[in-house]
């Protein structure tokens, strides 16, 4: 992850973070840490519900979304579907939404494909598949 993070800070791609209400900007690991204007929404499971997250991505104009995230039937579940459902694209590396079980994150990859507010606007890759240019 931090490999592909630098990739997108160095192409200038906007980068945002996420945490609950117990988390900070010291809380988040070194490796991947938010430079100092990448700014953070504080949310529950859906980073979009009560944040500024949406105004924040159509002042970047962006249209597409990869959303990664610390546990998959949480915050990348229900992000990529809120990413869904106010019209972006959504690119969901797989390997970059961990669950507690091989199952968790199979359940949640399956219900994104699957799902009647995602599958058609999902695709599901790796870190490794995402080309940055």
């Amino acid at each position: 992850m931090a490999a592909f993070l630098a990739k997108a800070q160095n192409a200038h791609l906007a980068v945002l973070y996420s945490n609950t209400g117990g988390g900070s900007r010291e809380t988040i690991l070194l490796p991947v840490a938010p430079k100092d204007d990448e700014p953070i929404v504080k949310a529950s499971v859906n980073k979009f519900f009560g944040t500024k997250l949406d105004e924040y991505l159509k002042a970047k104009n962006v249209k597409t979304v990869i959303v990664c995230g610390t546990t998959a039937f949480g915050a990348a579940l229900h992000t990529a579907t809120g990413a869904a459902l106010y019209g972006y694209k959504v690119v969901l590396p797989v390997d970059c939404v961990p669950g507690g079980s091989l199952y968790e994150e199979q359940a949640t990859v399956w219900s994104l494909i699957n799902g009647p507010g995602t599958g058609r606007v999902l695709t599901a890759t790796t870190l490794d598949s995402i080309k940055i240019e």
